[in-house]
């Protein structure tokens, strides 16, 4: 059994360790917000692309809830340290979960394009290509494994809650490219073909991005339960 002074040792590491996760996951919040926001100038405003015109692919829809998201975290943990309190909860982390599952499924479509029989062509030599199919898929899962307050172990259906993004992206394009509102040659992905695709191809495409984005967000959810820890770990030691 721990003495008091060994009780109150570890209490005043406890909080000090805690404050530097939240200093760290400011930080790391605040980084992905302005290399997102880099991302979108260099394209925009240096490379001359069309705003509109990108909104069609998911990279930069995710990328952009992503860093949203990561400056209402940021000054969230700012409030935090400020006032030396904690602010928890299940909606925020399963929006957390969400980016996080999402980033994953961009990186993984990059790789996938880089495939030599599929005819994407995934840029990430550029400064916006590599923030938002590298940089951005990297650290955002990172940062909610290790800094994000775990909520317990999820039920069988919550992981499903880490596709909501690919659900609403769904909800918005299949419907467009299905009434041509969206040309071919605008549509972003070659799996997104629906028209020229026959329906097992297509039932099988959309399982396999669910059942990916699933599998994604339940492993994300597993490692956060264990890497939130280190932050914490042996601190009743002498």
């Amino acid at each position: 059994m721990l003495s008091i002074e060994e009780l109150e040792r570890s209490e005043k590491i406890f909080k000090k360790r805690r404050k530097l996760k939240k200093q760290v996951n400011m930080i790391v919040s605040f980084v992905i917000f302005f290399a997102c926001v880099l991302a979108i100038y260099n394209s925009i405003v240096v490379r001359h692309y069309n705003m509109a015109d990108r909104l069609r692919y998911m990279t930069w829809l995710s990328s952009i809830y992503t860093a949203l998201l990561c400056f209402i975290c940021g000054f969230v943990n700012l409030i935090e340290l400020y006032y030396d309190s904690e602010v928890t909860s299940r909606l925020v982390y399963f929006m957390r979960l969400s980016c996080s599952t999402n980033e994953l499924v961009v990186l993984l479509v990059v790789i996938y394009g880089l495939l030599p029989i599929v005819p994407d062509h995934p840029d990430f030599t550029s400064v916006t290509g590599f923030i938002m199919h590298v940089f951005m898929p990297l650290l955002t899962p990172l940062s909610f494994a290790f800094n994000d307050a775990p909520i317990g172990k999820l039920k069988w259906y919550e992981p499903f809650h880490g596709t909501w993004f690919i659900t609403l992206y769904a909800l918005i394009m299949i419907p467009m490219i299905l009434s041509g509102a969206l040309p071919r040659e605008k549509v972003p992905y070659s799996f997104l073909l629906i028209n020229e695709h026959s329906i097992f191809y297509n039932v099988a495409v959309f399982v396999a991005i669910y059942a990916i984005g699933y599998f994604l967000a339940l492993f994300l959810s597993k490692l956060n339960r264990r890497l939130s820890w280190v932050w914490f770990k042996d601190i009743t030691r002498k």
